[in-house]
């Protein structure tokens, strides 16, 4: 679709001030809230003369006279006074600046003391529990070897009882054998042949 343009004006002329749209009324706009203000006391005049000059008194209506009199007894409008406020406030900051930065810069060298310090117990304290680590393992291969030998001299202990208990009931068999002998062979006494 084609939208219409604008209407040029010359630079330099105003806007026409128009308190409402076509089409828009009083009572429609207070009814969405909308409401146009419309100014009491027009705008003061501004002053003819500079604002820097303070060679000729600036003509301007007598209400006002007294404003722009205390504005260059407090030295706003000279501008030495300004330029040198500037510097002054600029100086203030820098100086503020610097105290901030100096006060980073000494957090921050505590914070590097502080690091170091934590660093070198770290370190030490990872160099104490590799050394306890490598004593704890000393001890479970001791304590593992202990306990090897202790199942060895059990193993052997065992083997060396179930063999006394098999020659023993050997022994038994025997011993008892050899009395069946004896008690199946006459027995000779010399006493009774007499």
């Amino acid at each position: 679709m084609f939208t219409p343009q604008r209407k040029s004006r010359p630079i330099g002329t105003p806007a026409p001030f128009t308190p409402h749209r076509i089409g828009v009324t009083p009572k429609s706009a207070l009814a969405k809230g909308k409401a146009v203000v419309f100014a009491d006391e027009p705008l003061p005049p501004p002053p003819l003369g500079s604002l820097t000059d303070t060679g000729g008194d600036v003509v301007v209506a007598s209400s006002y006279a007294e404003d722009w009199k205390k504005f260059r007894e407090v030295g706003l409008l000279d501008e030495a006074v300004m330029k040198r406020k500037d510097d002054e406030a600029m100086m203030e900051k820098i100086s503020r600046l610097e105290k901030e930065l100096y006060d980073y810069q000494y957090n921050m060298g505590l914070l590097l003391i502080e690091k170091q310090e934590w660093s070198s117990k770290f370190n030490r304290l990872r160099q104490e529990l590799a050394e306890t680590q490598e004593v704890l393992k000393r001890d479970q291969s001791l304590h593992l070897i202990a306990l090897s030998e202790v199942q060895k001299r059990e193993e052997n202990s065992r083997k060396a009882l179930s063999l006394e208990k098999q020659c023993g009931a050997d022994l038994e068999r025997a011993l008892h054998a050899m009395q069946e002998e004896l008690c199946r062979s006459p027995v000779f006494f010399p006493y009774k042949a007499r």
